[in-house]
């Protein structure tokens, strides 16, 4: 009964390992061509001199609109960085995790919208602050009830409204 019982729970163990491992580092991301991604930032310390705090954030908007501008050897480009925000108004607001990329990041990675359209680089040019959002499947549907997407789909992010374009793929 002890080895019967030991060798289940080294099995299941061992499953569960796998299926951590295999999710996190063996399956490819769902996008075209994973393979051929690279991350451009600044290498080493430079004592906080033009860098962005945050977990993800490497280079400050000149420094990355140079890179766009100059670079020539790979066929697409896209900035992006983790924000936490609150969603609704003032007197409901909840928290949310959400990422702000640039015009590029949905066309760079060959991603195509579940619903409306994804953000495009003339998104990126045309306000300041942007005003335009891509919401994820999920917050589709559990926030917003899956209604369709039209002109009046609105919502207040950290204080500002956003117009809702587009829905992201599951």
């Amino acid at each position: 009964t002890v080895a019967v019982l030991t060798l289940a729970l080294v099995i299941g163990a061992n499953t569960a390992i796998f299926q951590l491992i295999d999710a996190v580092a063996l399956r490819p991301l769902p996008i075209p061509n994973p393979q051929e991604l690279v991350e451009v930032r600044i290498v080493g310390s430079n004592r906080g001199f033009g860098l962005n705090t945050g977990r993800y954030s490497q280079l400050t908007r000149p420094v990355w609109q140079e890179l766009r501008n100059q670079q020539q050897a790979l066929d697409g480009m896209f900035a992006w960085g983790t924000y936490d925000l609150r969603v609704g108004e003032r007197t409901d607001l909840r928290p949310a995790n959400g990422i702000f990329v640039s015009g590029e990041y949905f066309s760079t990675l060959g991603v195509r919208p579940h619903r409306g359209r994804l953000l495009r680089a003339a998104d990126e040019l045309a306000t300041c602050p942007a005003s335009v959002a891509v919401v994820s499947y999920e917050y589709w549907q559990r926030q917003m009830g899956a209604r369709e997407l039209g002109a009046s789909t609105r919502l207040r992010i950290n204080m500002e409204l956003f117009d809702v374009v587009g829905v992201a793929p599951p």
